[in-house]
């Protein structure tokens, strides 16, 4: 299945591809043949009406764009055109030079012509997006880590629960307070002689 989807987008654009030449190739023929116009400006307007069928085709139906056209997008592919008739152009006047067979330069430049011009439409004008690769392989929707242990925090019927001194503690961490130190057995037992004596200089008073 895998080789049948990597081989389905180079099959559609040869075979859009094929149709493109027949459009090409014809009007070529009737432009310089029948018309008798230079073969320089025949491969020039030949070329460019299979090049708009070659865009609307495969835009629609290779590359699967949906939309109207983007402008740089239709830049993007006038320029990967451009160069290609410019290639073409080049071979066709080589061959006269040469004094080859027209028809035989034409085909010929045609074929190059068909493999520069999908390198650069799949590398360049519809390339495949970060988009379009998620929306193929859609993943898992990550959970937000924590750097560390998440601490529950004690409710208040649970704090009623814990013992006098664990319960203060906790208040003054939850109140952004310094907790206090709990008073030792020494400091209690002087606390409690002082009050002693207060209460036994207050009864001799009287």
């Amino acid at each position: 299945m895998k080789t049948l989807r990597t081989l389905r987008e180079p099959a559609l654009f040869y075979g859009i591809g094929a149709l493109n030449t027949v459009i090409d190739v014809g009007l070529f023929l009737f432009l310089s043949g029948t018309l008798h116009l230079a073969y320089l400006l025949a491969q020039a307007v030949s070329y460019t009406a299979g090049a708009a069928n070659s865009y609307l085709l495969n835009r629609a139906f290779t590359f699967r764009r949906q939309g109207p056209p983007r402008p740089l997008e239709a830049a993007r592919f006038a320029c990967v055109n451009a160069t290609s008739l410019g290639l073409t152009s080049f071979l066709l006047f080589l061959s006269q030079r040469l004094h080859g067979g027209l028809l035989e330069a034409k085909l010929a430049a045609t074929l190059l012509g068909a493999l520069a011009n999908y390198l650069g439409n799949r590398l360049w004008v519809f390339p495949a997006s970060g988009s379009a690769r998620r929306n193929a392989h859609p993943s898992q929707p990550r959970s937000p880590r924590t750097t560390g242990p998440v601490q529950a925090q004690p409710t208040g019927k649970v704090r009623a629960m814990l013992p006098p001194g664990e319960a203060g503690l906790r208040g003054a961490k939850e109140a952004g307070q310094r907790p206090s130190a709990p008073e030792r057995p020494q400091e209690r037992a002087v606390a409690g002689r002082a009050v002693a004596r207060k209460a036994v200089s207050g009864s001799q008073a009287h």
